[in-house]
């Protein structure tokens, strides 16, 4: 799945993905939907380091990978489920609707 610039306003000369929350609840429903779930799939540190170079890139990968629905089960697998959520929540920029207005 490719995150569309014009949809969610990607940022990446900054390295962050700017959305609002519908775009966000958006996203969310799109990854739940995904048939295929990660079965337990953890990266490595090596490879959550080569994402965080390029958030916008990996950004709905990370989170189809922290939809997960059986969570880590060793020491490894929780540092990188911790890494990755950091990651989310460092590089998500929420912005608010602006309000439409009825003026004619």
């Amino acid at each position: 799945m490719k995150i569309s610039e014009e949809n969610i306003g990607t940022m990446k000369v900054k390295n962050y993905v700017t959305m609002t929350h519908e775009n966000m609840d958006d996203l969310f429903s799109i990854v739940d939907t995904i048939e295929f779930s990660a079965f337990r799939y953890y990266p490595t540190m090596e490879e959550i380091e080569m994402m965080e170079t390029d958030i916008p890139k990996y950004y709905a990968f990370i989170l189809w990978i922290l939809s997960n629905p059986d969570g880590p089960e060793t020491k490894e697998e929780e540092i990188a489920e911790k890494e990755l959520n950091r990651i989310i929540m460092k590089h998500t920029k929420i912005k608010k609707m602006r309000a439409v207005s009825n003026k004619k």
